[in-house]
C-alpha cells in the first residue's frame, strides 16, 4: 500500500498567528486562541500536559536552545526531554542540525508500545540559513536565484539560494521521519508539521529579510499531516475529512483543536468547529497578533 502526504497549498497556506516562536507556539500547543480563548494559555493547559493525563509519554526534542521562555514551560512538561546541543555536550566550534534529532525519534519509536506524543522542535530554515543544513545539501547558489530575481545584488541572491537549501534540509527531515514512522505497521502513526512563524527573504522588498511582519503572503505558513494505512483504515471518516477540509482557510492557532479530532483526545475546551477532521469544520476568521486578516 502506498502512503500519502498532503498539504495546504500556499494560496490557502495557514496564517501564523504571531511573528516569533515564543509569541506563536503558545496558541499553537494550547488551546488559547483569538476570539473565544483569550485567557492565558496556563488555564488550559498545554497538548504535552493534557497528553501526560490520558496514558502518553511524552517526549520533547529540541535543535533550538533551553532558554528561559514560554516555549521551554511548555516543553518542561515532557516526560523526557532532549536537547541536542546539550546532548552533545555543546561544542560552540560545530553546528546542531535538525536530522540530528532522527536516532532519537527512531530509538523512542522502537522503544515499547507506549501511546507517544513526540514533540521535534526544528530550527528549520531560521536565519542566518548557511548555518541550518549541513554542506551535502548545499544545493542551490545565487546563480540559480539569479536567474529568476534580478533586482538584488549577489549578496542578497546567495541569502536567497541558502534559504532554499535550509528548506531542501527541512524536506529531508520530514521525509526521514516519515520513514521511521513507517517502518512500524503495527501501531496507528501519525505526523504533523507546522511552522510557527514564516521569513521573507526580499519577497516584499529589496531591503527587507528575516522575520514576519504583517503583508498578507509575508504570514502564512506550511502544514502537513500525514497518517500510516493503519490509522487511515481505522480512522476513515476522519481522514475523508481532512481531504474535504484540506484547501479551506485555516490558522494555526486552531491546529490543536484538529489535534484532538485527529487522536480522538476529551477535552472540554475542544472545538469540533476549528477541527479539519471533524464534519462540524467551519472557516473561522483568521488572526495575526490578534488583528483580524481581511481576505
Amino acid at each position: 500500500a502506498t502512503t500519502e502526504i498532503y498539504t495546504l497549498s500556499l494560496h490557502d497556506a495557514l496564517p501564523i498567528s504571531y511573528g516569533t516562536t515564543a509569541a506563536a507556539l503558545p496558541n499553537v500547543l494550547t488551546i488559547k486562541n483569538s476570539t473565544s480563548n483569550k485567557a492565558d494559555w496556563t488555564e488550559y493547559g498545554s497538548i504535552i500536559g493534557i497528553a501526560n493525563t490520558i496514558d502518553y509519554k511524552t517526549y520533547w526534542i529540541s535543535n533550538q536552545g533551553q532558554i528561559e521562555n514560554i516555549v521551554n514551560v511548555i516543553a518542561s512538561e515532557a516526560d523526557e526531554k532532549e536537547y541536542i546541543g546539550q546532548l552533545y555536550y555543546i561544542d560552540y566550534d560545530r553546528l546542531y542540525f535538525d536530522g540530528e534529532m532522527l536516532p532519537i525519534v527512531d530509538s523512542i519509536i522502537t522503544n515499547n508500545n507506549q501511546n507517544k506524543l513526540i514533540a521535534m522542535h526544528c530550527n528549520g530554515s531560521h536565519f542566518t540559513y548557511r548555518y541550518d543544513y549541513p554542506p551535502e545539501f548545499n544545493q542551490f547558489s545565487a546563480n540559480d536565484i539569479a536567474k529568476i530575481k534580478h533586482n538584488l545584488s549577489q549578496e542578497k541572491l546567495q541569502t536567497i539560494a541558502e534559504y532554499d537549501n535550509a528548506i531542501l534540509y527541512t524536506d529531508y527531515v520530514i521525509a526521514s521521519t516519515i520513514n521511521i514512522l513507517k517502518k512500524d505497521t503495527t501501531k496507528n502513526s501519525l505526523l504533523i508539521y507546522v511552522s510557527d512563524h514564516s521569513e521573507d527573504v526580499y519577497d516584499t522588498s529589496a531591503d527587507y529579510a528575516w522575520h514576519a511582519t504583517k503583508p498578507y503572503h509575508q504570514i502564512h505558513i506550511p502544514m502537513i499531516i500525514w497518517a500510516n494505512e493503519k490509522y487511515k483504515q481505522q480512522n476513515s471518516e476522519k481522514w475523508i475529512n481532512l481531504q474535504l477540509n484540506k484547501n479551506k482557510p485555516y490558522s494555526s492557532e486552531n491546529i490543536i483543536n484538529t489535534i484532538f479530532g485527529l487522536v480522538g483526545i476529551g477535552y472540554s475546551h475542544y472545538n469540533p468547529t476549528h477541527d479539519l477532521s471533524s464534519d462540524k469544520f467551519n472557516v473561522q476568521p483568521r488572526y495575526f497578533e490578534e488583528q483580524k486578516i481581511m481576505e
